[in-house]
């Protein structure tokens, strides 16, 4: 019997030891599998991070050009003088536009002498008559010239420039006024010469009426150039008063009319010329 319980109690020491040694193993099993899943999850965790950075986009920011636009360049501003006065400075604009305006008649006029002195249907009489009605205009515009250069004041300035058109009207009236003195001169000396053809040819008639010849027809057309030169005469007389009278201070709408007049005066008369002309021929035909 004390045998029997040996032997059980052996078993009994074996049994515990090998569970004993059983749940060691499969504990230390766990622990190996528990290191394993925490490696992995690990490693996972480390792939989904770097799939992540792989896939996210680039984001840009702006430089250059794209920050600020190009500065301003204020060289030019700082480098001009500041004027001492803003009248100073208005009086000084007007001052320059106004030696403009004037030079700009100067050479105008400078051109309308040389128009007079190279005619050749003026005398030299007529052509110092008209350029010496030139060198007034001059003459009076280099004298208010230098009086705007010395004006010192806005109001002063202002009135003496509005003169440069009032006082002459260098291109609206007076350079008209020349040219239509030159063409009624140069009309009335070809009525002087007419007039001398006219007296020739009327004492040849006589002659040829002394003579026995019957010069009737020739009469005739003589006297019709007679007559039409006393008409391109009387013309030239009404015009040139016109002419005469023409003044800045008509600018604009008598002006106008006048010089209008005058252009249809000029074509009037080289009519009446054209009957002397035409009444002359007839008048020297045998």
């Amino acid at each position: 019997m004390k045998k029997i319980k040996s032997l059980l109690f052996v078993a009994f020491l074996v049994g515990s030891l090998t569970f004993a040694l059983s749940a060691h193993a499969h504990d230390n099993n766990d622990r190996r599998g528990n290191n394993q899943d925490n490696q992995d999850d690990q490693d996972n965790s480390e792939v989904i991070t770097t799939s992540s950075l792989d896939t996210e986009p680039t984001v840009s920011f702006p430089t250059g050009s794209d920050l600020f636009p190009p500065l301003v360049d204020v060289s030019k501003f700082l480098s001009t003088p500041v004027a001492t006065s803003t009248t100073s400075s208005s009086l000084q604009r007007i001052i320059d536009a106004d030696v403009k305006l004037v030079n700009a008649r100067l050479s105008a006029l400078a051109s309308l002498k040389v128009e007079i002195n190279s005619s050749t249907y003026l005398t030299g009489t007529q052509k110092t008559t008209l350029s010496t009605m030139v060198d007034t205009n001059v003459s009076g515009l280099n004298a208010l010239l230098t009086k705007i250069k010395a004006d010192t004041d806005l109001a002063t300035l202002k009135a003496d420039s509005e003169k440069i058109y009032t006082n002459f009207r260098i291109f609206s009236v007076f350079t008209p006024k020349i040219r239509a003195s030159i063409a009624f001169y140069a009309q009335a000396n070809y009525s002087a010469k007419a007039g001398e053809v006219v007296a020739t040819v009327q004492s040849k008639i006589n002659d040829f009426k002394d003579s026995g010849v019957d010069m009737t027809d020739n009469q005739a057309a003589l006297d019709a150039a007679k007559a039409a030169l006393v008409q391109a005469d009387a013309k030239i007389a009404t015009m040139t008063a016109k002419v005469t009278d023409l003044d800045p201070s008509d600018f604009p709408t008598l002006s106008a009319t006048i010089i209008n007049q005058l252009k249809v005066g000029v074509s009037e008369v080289r009519s009446f010329f054209i009957q002397v002309s035409d009444s002359l021929k007839a008048a020297i035909k045998l």
